[in-house]
């Protein structure tokens, strides 16, 4: 089992998303150190300095970005030189924006022989500087592109990597931790895949640590997703102690924490792109794994060793050691949550394991069913952070 296995497949995964939440027609256009999503039909000018956006063939103002050498103050003076003589600006203030600081403004742009052109502007800081963003669509008298003027605007971002990944060796005795080809596979492959994939709105760390207890787990405060070397040797142990040679156990530690990772990238998620869920978040988060992992066949496999552990957990359990106050599903439910999900994205092919597990028919129809469901909610909530593809830079 490999992360860099996985990662080749997600930009399929992103694809199903966007086909199944039915996403607007956008695309993503980077032009002097920021991101933004424009309509499907518009295509980038560049101008030296600055870049030019707007629907092909048009020759009316749209949106313009121009690279500034840094933020400049934020006053109406000081933009209004930047815009030109022509511009009256109304409005200039400072915000934090993603966890930086912005200058948003609105304003009249003077015609000659012509209606004054309504101006949103936003500036906003790069990693060379700064970008200012005028858009002049606000007035136009189409309501898509009216409504086009709010998207863009808070489509932008800067370029530079939003997830990144450290990791400290364990210094305890014993302790081996996670792989470090593991590692490595997430640094190279999985960190860019994921900026690929979502628009995160502020930096998320991927740490490798140890932690003095066995766990993974998504710190929001320090918008961190964790896992601890501990937990690698201890789902090594798990299926050691079950039976399983060690390069067995170890392949099976593998593809299981490929499907915890993903369980802790989706508390991530929720926290990091406010999505509104409701009910128990450890179910969420098991749901969510299994949805983006079922799309490929590494991935099924990831959610299948992920199951077969918490299978091995519920048959050594005892009315004595159960927790019942626990924000986590027993681990019974936990493997029926997730070969569910699997039975109802591929039925034959998970018929005999979920007879094994005692499932009856009308769980198995309701399986079936719920998997649609829940992937067109997951979906249709993840779609307004999904990237789009990008155009050619200009």
């Amino acid at each position: 089992m490999s992360i860099r296995h996985v990662m080749a497949s997600l930009w399929l995964v992103a694809a199903l998303m966007v086909g199944v939440a039915h996403a607007a027609p956008t695309k993503s256009v980077i032009a002097h150190g920021v991101e933004l999503e424009v309509p499907a039909g518009w295509v980038p000018t560049s101008k030296g300095t600055m870049t030019l956006l707007g629907p092909k063939g048009s020759k009316a103002r749209a949106i313009q970005v121009v690279a500034l050498p840094a933020m400049p103050a934020a006053t109406a003076d000081a933009i209004g030189k930047l815009l030109g003589e022509a511009v009256v600006l109304e409005k200039v203030a400072e915000l934090e924006r993603d966890g930086v600081k912005a200058i948003v403004g609105t304003g009249k742009v003077s015609r000659a022989g012509g209606p004054a052109l309504d101006l949103d502007m936003l500036v906003v800081p790069t990693a060379t500087g700064a970008a200012l963003i005028a858009s002049y669509i606000k007035g136009d008298q189409d309501p898509v592109l009216r409504e086009a003027n709010a998207q863009i605007l808070r489509s932008v971002h800067d370029t530079q990597p939003r997830v990144k990944v450290t990791a400290a060796a364990p210094k305890t005795a014993g302790v081996h931790g996670a792989p470090p080809d593991f590692i490595i596979a997430m640094k190279t492959k999985l960190a860019p895949g994921l900026d690929k994939m979502f628009r995160f709105p502020r930096p998320l760390t991927i740490t490798f640590e140890e932690c003095g207890t066995v766990n993974a787990f998504y710190d929001p405060k320090a918008h961190a997703v964790r896992l601890c070397h501990e937990i690698f040797d201890d789902t090594v142990k798990r299926f050691t102690a079950d039976g399983r040679s060690s390069a067995e156990a170890v392949k099976k530690m593998r593809g299981t924490l490929v499907f915890v990772f993903f369980h802790e990238l989706s508390h991530a998620l929720v926290g990091e792109l406010g999505l509104p869920i409701t009910g128990r978040g450890e179910d969420a988060a098991d749901e969510l794994a299994t949805l983006l992992l079922s799309k490929f066949e590494v991935g099924k496999t990831a959610a299948l060793d992920a199951a077969e552990l918490w299978n091995m957990r519920a048959q050594s359990a005892t009315m004595a050691n159960l927790k019942y106050w626990d924000d986590h599903s027993l681990a019974g439910q936990r493997v029926i949550t997730i070969m569910c999900l699997l039975y109802g994205a591929e039925k034959a092919r998970y018929q005999t394991i979920m007879k094994k597990l005692g499932v009856d028919a009308n769980r198995l129809a309701k399986c079936s069913r719920d998997y649609l469901l829940r992937e067109k909610a997951w979906m249709t909530m993840l779609a307004p952070h999904l990237r789009k593809p990008r155009a050619a830079n200009p």
